[in-house]
C-alpha cells in the first residue's frame, strides 16, 4: 500500500501488478471481515478495522486504474474507509474544486 500511495503522491506509471496486488489484498481483508462478522452478532471494532482496510486497498486499486472512469469508485471506497464520512466527503470535494 505504501508504494501505491507514493505513486499517487508523486506521479509516475503504476507497475501492472500493483493493482492486482491491491485487489488481492482487498479480497483478503474482505474475507477476514466476513469471517469476523460471522463470529459475532454485532460488528466488532476489529471487524470494522479490517473492513476499512479492505476499502482502503480497493480505493488505491481504483485510483491507480488507467481508466479515469474509476475515479468515482476510488472516491467512494476512500470515503467508506474513513471513520468520519462527512470529513472525507469535505476533503474530497475541496480537492476536486481545487483542480478545476
Amino acid at each position: 500500500m505504501d508504494a501505491a500511495l507514493d505513486l499517487l503522491r508523486h506521479g509516475g506509471s503504476a507497475p501492472p501488478d500493483i493493482r492486482q496486488k491491491l485487489d488481492s489484498l482487498a479480497a483478503q481483508f474482505d474475507e477476514q471481515y466476513f469471517k469476523l462478522s460471522g463470529e459475532s452478532d454485532a460488528t466488532t471494532s476489529e471487524a470494522l478495522l479490517v473492513f476499512r482496510k479492505a476499502r482502503a486497498a480497493a480505493a488505491l486499486a481504483f485510483a491507480l486504474s488507467p481508466d479515469s472512469g474509476q475515479l468515482h469508485e476510488a472516491m467512494y471506497e476512500a470515503i467508506i474507509a474513513s471513520d468520519d464520512h462527512a470529513e472525507a466527503i469535505r476533503v474530497a470535494d475541496a480537492a476536486l474544486r481545487a483542480r478545476q
